[in-house]
């Protein structure tokens, strides 16, 4: 009797033994698992419909020659945490082509775009860091998207772009909605960007930073929705610091119905064809510049 409980406990031993060294080779092999059924990502990995769920990222990935990962279902979340991500710098890192998506942490390094929203609406981005990005730092394409909290260091265009898109794309006049819902950026830093913030059509901007810009620390436009056809700017940018900008600090380059409000915005452009504050409408036409901070402006009406 006793021999054989020896045996039997041996027995659970070694399941047990190989059960750990089984969970420890699947954590060694992959660097992405999904908190229920132990699914694996690899480099490439798309969620597509159908796999709803909460993933986390159990260690740092270093891909070649694809996506880091391609987001197709709708409203799924996604907590990288501390961990790193290093593209191969002609590739995105994280596309997402669903709405309702929330993206929580996680650093991409060498992406051409780090973080990449297309056309899709309602995503949550927080505390996310897009570093040595090839063309654009965290792209923002839809209605109702936003970032917070999150960084941006060496974007060859872009730090930060907040584009409005409607979907789908509409073909007449008619059928371009009264009201399109901008996108949002609060507490937010672009570090040696070419540009640090630029908001395309309606959008706002809430205690963001740019420091070391080459082109302007925020730069404001219309958005064309079809052919010739221009939605208004509407863009509200309130309790920002803009320093360092080698052109503009904060350009309105096109657009109407603008408010520019207590922001600190200095040592920016030559103050003779850059300005810390510049507005491209005669008489700054609907924009609204009030209580900023700054030391050269290209018009009177910016105050």
């Amino acid at each position: 009797m006793i021999y054989q409980e020896l045996i039997n406990i041996k027995q659970q031993r070694v399941k047990l033994f190989s059960s750990l060294i089984l969970s420890l080779l699947t954590l060694t092999l992959s660097g992405w698992l999904s908190p229920v059924g132990a699914q694996v990502w690899l480099c490439g990995e798309k969620i597509s419909p159908g796999h709803h769920g909460i993933y986390r990222l159990r260690g740092d990935l270093e891909c070649r020659g694809t996506t880091i990962l391609h987001i197709e279902e709708d409203r799924s979340k996604f907590d990288l945490r501390d961990f790193t991500a290093i593209g191969d710098g002609d590739h995105d890192g994280i596309l997402i082509e669903a709405d309702g998506v929330k993206i929580v942490g996680g650093t991409f390094r060498n992406c051409n775009t780090a973080l990449y929203v297309k056309k899709h609406d309602r995503c949550k981005i927080l505390k996310f860091n897009a570093i040595n990005s090839n063309d654009i730092g965290i792209r923002l394409r839809g209605q109702g998207n936003s970032i917070v909290k999150s960084l941006c260091i060496n974007a060859g265009k872009e730090c930060f772009r907040l584009r409005v898109a409607i979907v789908p794309e509409p073909e007449d006049i008619s059928e371009v909605p009264e009201h399109i819902k901008g996108n949002t950026a609060k507490w937010c830093t672009a570090i040696n960007g070419d540009r640090g913030f630029r908001f395309r059509g309606p959008g706002h901007g809430y205690k963001l930073s740019a420091f070391n810009s080459v082109g302007e620390g925020i730069q404001i436009n219309e958005e064309e929705i079809i052919k010739d056809v221009y939605y208004v700017s509407g863009v509200t940018i309130i309790r920002s610091i803009i320093v360092n900008s080698f052109k503009h600090g904060i350009e309105i380059e096109d657009g109407t119905d603008n408010l520019i409000i207590h922001n600190i915005v200095f040592e920016n452009g030559d103050g003779s064809e850059t300005w810390d504050l510049t507005d491209r409408n005669e008489k700054c036409d609907g924009n609204v510049w009030k209580n900023n901070k700054f030391e050269t402006r290209n018009l009177d009406c910016i105050n």
